[in-house]
């Protein structure tokens, strides 16, 4: 997993890395993470430990197709270039 209980994300790197090696996220109450296919998000460090317990399944195939889709590089390049038209 990857955690993160950042107050202050403008543009997570790090959880896009971890996205594209289909590792899952557990995120806290930063609202970017909404936008991310989370294992879970909202947490408080508290509730991350007790999830984790439990470890949540990860789907690993959809985690890095999502990532694939959206914040991969040619994703990047392409937004760029719809962007310039």
């Amino acid at each position: 997993y990857y955690l993160n209980f950042a107050n202050h994300e403008t543009c997570c790197r790090t959880a896009m890395e971890a996205l594209l090696s289909g590792v899952g996220i557990l995120a806290g109450q930063h609202p970017l993470f909404e936008e991310y296919p989370c294992v879970a998000n909202g947490l408080t460090p508290e509730a991350c430990v007790e999830l984790l317990k439990s470890a949540p399944e990860v789907d690993v195939a959809a985690t890095r197709q999502w990532a694939l889709k959206n914040v991969s590089y040619p994703a990047f390049r392409s937004a760029i270039e719809e962007a310039t038209r």
